[in-house]
């Protein structure tokens, strides 16, 4: 790894910055050092990287809470079904109860 010796533009101050690195901020001052024309496309890149892969995560939490969604349907239509049929099991028995005492 090469070390590239050079002063800070607004403090003066020397600076050691790593081979590859096209932006950085001065570690005495914070201003911030750009080393090449390409850094500002670079770092946009990087940003909208970034905002890409936050954007995929809410879809991908979006997409969880509406299956978590659809599963609390589903339970809640299989509990209305139950209770349907248990409702109308009680109403079938009532009435054959019903039409038993009815001849006797």
């Amino acid at each position: 790894m090469q070390v590239v010796q050079l002063k800070c533009p607004s403090c003066g101050n020397s600076l050691e910055v790593e081979d590859g690195l096209e932006t950085f901020f001065c570690k005495y001052c914070g201003h911030r050092i750009i080393l090449s024309e390409q850094s500002e496309h670079i770092v946009k890149a990087k940003v909208d990287i970034e905002r890409l892969k936050h954007e995929e995560r809410m879809l991908q939490l979006q997409m969880e809470e509406n299956k978590r969604i659809r599963e609390d349907q589903d339970k809640s239509f299989k509990l209305y079904i139950m209770v349907m049929g248990t409702i109308l099991l009680g109403l079938a028995i009532t009435a054959l109860i019903a039409a038993l005492m009815g001849r006797l």
